[in-house]
Formats: C-alpha cells, structure tokens, sequence
C-alpha cells in the first residue's frame, strides 16, 4: 500500500479508480490489495483508495511525502519511508523497528541468565539477536552455555558443525532451513536445524506458532540444568525473548510493605484503606516473595481482615494467601 496525496507528482499511477472509496470499505480495499505485487501497489491518501500505482526514482525523500505499508500477516504490518521501516504495528501494538529487540531489558536479562558474561560478548550475542530478525522466513537462535553438550545430546535432532564464529550472513544462511541455530554465549555456533525437545509444562500459549512454544518447553525443561535463552523469530515478525524473565526490583520495597502492615495491625492503627492499598501493592508483587515473607504476609493480613471486619460493618474485601513462586531467586533484586 503506498501512501500519498492526490495526485503526487511522483505516483505513477497504473489504474485509477472512477470514484475513489473510502479504505474502510474494507472488501473493496482488500480485493484491490489482492491486484497489488512487488510492481505495483495500492494507492490512497489515507481516507480513500485511489487506484494502483508506483513511486517513481524522481521521488525525493526529503519531502517525507511518500509511505509504503507492507502487510506481514494477519495484524501486523509495517510502515517505510524510502526503504527505512520506521514504524512496525504488531496485533495492536506499535513498535519503532529499532525497539524490536529492546537492546537494555536483552543486556539485562543476558547478564542474570550468563552469570559473568562481558560486554563484547553481550554486544555480540544482541548484534546476532537482531541479524536474525532480519529472517522473513522467520527464526530461532538458541543461545546456552552448554552449546557443545547440547549439540551432542541433541543427536539426530540436529546437524552438528564445527564450532564457528556467526556474522549476519552466516547466521540467516543457517536460519533459512527449519530448526534453530545452537549457539554458546562466546557467539560460537555448534549445531544448525535444531529441533528442541522437553516436557510440555505450564507455559506456552495456544495462539502462538510452534517456534515459541517449543522454546518455552525447552526452557522450563533445562532452566534448572543449563543457563539458555532463546531468541524466536516468527514468520509473521513478531519477536520474542524466552524465556521472559521478570523485571529487577529492589528488595527493600517488599520489606516496607510487610513493615507497614505490621503498623496497621492494631485497633488504634488499623484503616482499611491503608490495609487494602497495601495488599493491592503486595499482589503486584507477590512473584518476588520469599516462603518466609509469604508465611509472614499471611499471618498478617489474616489478623487484619479480622479488624477490617470489626470496624466495618460493609461488605469486606477477602484477599488469597500467597505462595512462594519457584522461578523465584535472589537474581531478581536490584543491588541496593
């Protein structure tokens, strides 16, 4: 779909509708798609469909009065200007296409899953992470630091190479058949068409593709053997990093809320609005608690809740007990 003004000088136009109509017909819009190839393109001026056309080589980018939407698949597409995807839309979601992998939450996640690993290491395992974007076919890099154990293990689930070093050309040759790409944290490659094995668990999600449910299996299967995290590519571009680790907080923050419970805990302190807002924030939270806190909480609100219903003779608000997470560990605390 090229987007233009009526009559820009610089649109070729193939075909012209007699009466242009307005892009939310959409049966109409979509069988004039359907006429559309690498030639030619649908032409509007963003309200209504104004015929086929092209963009000429006399177009001038500076104007930034020309844009091209490209259809990936069903709910998403992107938006170029002069050959630069400047804005990529993903089942209602926008993303500039330079936040596809978001560069700092990679680093982050890339460090508490490497324990240890370097900056040119982690520079280079992102570089490759973003190269592999660049599959239309869509792709998967397994990247753990068991790559050379796994590649003996996986057998037949994979062909085995000689470990070596990936550039963008190496990696989206090696992307272009099925199964992912083994890789260690070094960025050296051990193993091509990679098909991942595990114990179906309680991840996944049944409106997703094989690539991404593959890859949560595999990573709750080996999380507890190997560190791995696992870049997919799917075919329609969305991207994900699985697994998906939750963000750092400060561990301080979950001892304030438990030390302002303990202050509400009395007939001359308690108020519920205290009491609910403070559990509201605790729920928020409730993956980073620990057995002893969880134990704790729950002792505390339900003394609480036998106040609560004490003063208030209204309907009252039940809260569920906590449990501790199992995915849970100290990784998950900022340094304070």
């Amino acid at each position: 779909l090229i987007i233009a003004r009526k009559d820009h000088p610089d649109i070729e136009m193939t075909l012209e509708v007699d009466k242009p109509f307005a892009l939310t017909e959409f049966r109409k819009s979509r069988k004039m798609l359907e006429l559309s190839n690498e030639e030619v393109a649908v032409v509007s001026d963003s309200h209504h469909v104004l015929g086929l056309g092209k963009l000429k080589n006399s177009y001038d980018a500076s104007t930034e009065s020309v844009f091209n939407v490209y259809f990936k698949g069903v709910h998403c597409w992107d938006i170029y200007h002069a050959g630069t995807n400047v804005l990529q839309m993903r089942y209602g979601l926008p993303q500039f296409s330079n936040e596809t992998i978001n560069k700092e939450r990679f680093f982050m996640d890339a460090k508490r899953l490497f324990r240890g690993i370097t900056q040119p290491y982690l520079d280079n395992l992102y570089y490759l992470a973003v190269a592999a974007t660049k599959q239309e076919k869509g792709a998967m890099i397994v990247i753990t630091d068991k790559a050379k154990e796994e590649a003996t293990r996986f057998g037949k689930r994979c062909i085995s190479i000689k470990p070596i070093k990936l550039d963008e050309k190496l990696l989206l040759n090696l992307t272009s058949i099925d199964g992912g790409v083994l890789v260690d944290t070094n960025g050296l490659a051990y193993a091509k068409g990679v098909i991942l094995d595990g114990i179906v668990g309680i991840g996944g999600d049944a409106g997703r593709g094989s690539r991404y449910n593959s890859a949560i299996t595999y990573c709750e299967h080996r999380s507890s053997i190997q560190s791995t995290m696992i870049v997919v590519v799917s075919s329609d571009g969305m991207v994900d990093i699985v697994p998906q680790l939750e963000p750092q907080i400060k561990h301080s923050e979950i001892l304030t809320l438990i030390r302002v419970l303990e202050g509400l805990n009395s007939k001359e302190t308690y108020n519920r609005k205290g009491f609910y807002g403070t559990m509201d924030l605790l729920e928020k939270r409730s993956f980073y608690l620990t057995m002893k806190e969880c134990k704790r909480i729950n002792e505390l609100k339900s003394s609480l809740q036998v106040l609560d219903k004490e003063y208030y003779d209204s309907m009252v608000q039940i809260f569920e007990d906590f449990n501790p997470n199992s995915e849970m560990n100290d990784s998950y605390y900022l340094e304070e």
